[in-house]
This record gives structure tokens, C-alpha cells and sequence, in this order.
């Protein structure tokens, strides 16, 4: 018989991290440091780290399996009201709207239709090897409205720590796992700019001199 697993559940907002805490009704709480963490970006991945490990210091936080609970302020969605999974061509449409460089998705079938969710795949990233370099490993990564159900917005709470534990066939089943769509040429444009200011500023510079 297959050992039960017993992971450490991480439920993740725009804001913090909530942890499910086997000795309080309470989950912990991670704040995200605003010089670490800026509107769904990190922008300081060792201070992140840094903040991290003194936390799981703290509170006697072991490396182990974790499962990442997504809030709904980490993705964004749209349903589809039909009984076939939403077209290619429909999906590239809303990924055409949404303002992440990279984004992951995947699309959940609902009790009516289907649910498109997607995620900031640079985020995801840099996050997961944070954990990874401190020892953790994502087992699982799942929307919120997996444990919920579609249309509830409740609070993450000790109740929904339960919950996930008794669902937790349903979340290694419904794992994110998204598939990974390639930025557009316009946003690999984008990205080189940003990366690249100063040379791009310095060509700007040559190309007005030799303009007549």
C-alpha cells in the first residue's frame, strides 16, 4: 500500500503566503517584502530567499513536498460555456490579453463548460527554484477553486487546510502542469529592450548623428 502524503500546503497570493499550521486554527503568513516582490514580479530573488529561510527558521519550517494552492489574485481566467474544451485559436486570443511576457495555462473542465486559467510563467519559475534551492519540491499546483469549488472566493483558513488534506487525490490530479505558450515576437522585442536600455539608447544616439 503507497505511503499517504502528508505535503506542506502553501496557499499564494499577490500579497503573501499562508501556511496550513498543524499547531493553530491560523494559518502562518509570509507578507511578501515590497523590495522583493512588485506587481506579480520579483525583483530581488536573494533577498526573497533570504526572507524565506529565516522564516521557515522561525516557525521549525522542514524542506519537504509542497503544494501550491493558486489565489485567485495569481492568474487570470475565463470560462467558456461549452461542452468541448475552448479552441487553440480562442485560447491564443485571451493570451493575447493578458500582461504577463510569459504565461503557462491550462484549461479545467467545470460542472458547466470549461475554465482557462493562466499564470505568470517567469514568477512560477523564479519562485519554484527559490524552494527548490531551500530544499522543497513542488508536488502539485492547483487554482483555489479545485479545493472550493468554481464561483467561491472563502478565505484560506485552518477549515480549508482540511479540505485540501481530504481532497488530495483531486490535487494531484488537477496538478497546473499548464502548457507553456513562447512570447510573441513583440514581446521578446520588448523583453530585449528592457534587458538591453543602455545599448539600445547608445544606437539611438548613432542613428540620429547619421541622419543627414
Amino acid at each position: 500500500m503507497p505511503k499517504k502524503i502528508n505535503p506542506l500546503v502553501i496557499n499564494i497570493s499577490s500579497q503573501k503566503l499562508e501556511f496550513c499550521n498543524t499547531s493553530s486554527q491560523s494559518p502562518l503568513i509570509f507578507p511578501f517584502p515590497p523590495t522583493s516582490i512588485s506587481e506579480m514580479e520579483i525583483i530581488n530573488k536573494e533577498e526573497l530567499k533570504s526572507k524565506l529561510q529565516a522564516f521557515f527558521s522561525e516557525h521549525q519550517i522542514h524542506a519537504e513536498p509542497v503544494v501550491l494552492i493558486l489565489n485567485e489574485s495569481m492568474y487570470y481566467s475565463k470560462d467558456f460555456l461549452t461542452s468541448t474544451p475552448p479552441a487553440l485559436e480562442d485560447i491564443q486570443k485571451y493570451l493575447d490579453l493578458v500582461p504577463f511576457v510569459s504565461v503557462s495555462y491550462k484549461v479545467y473542465r467545470l460542472p458547466v463548460g470549461h475554465r482557462l486559467v493562466v499564470i505568470n510563467r517567469d514568477f512560477y519559475e523564479h519562485f519554484k527554484n527559490i524552494l527548490l534551492t531551500l530544499g522543497f519540491s513542488i508536488i502539485s499546483v492547483v487554482p483555489g477553486f479545485i479545493i472550493t469549488g468554481p464561483g467561491t472566493t472563502t478565505a484560506f483558513s485552518a477549515q480549508t487546510c482540511l479540505l485540501i488534506n481530504r481532497k488530495m487525490d483531486i490535487v494531484m490530479d488537477n496538478s497546473f502542469g499548464g502548457t507553456e505558450n513562447a512570447p510573441s515576437a513583440a514581446q521578446n522585442t520588448h523583453r530585449y529592450i528592457e534587458g538591453h536600455k543602455s545599448i539600445v539608447s547608445f544606437l539611438a544616439i548613432l542613428i540620429i548623428l547619421a541622419c543627414p
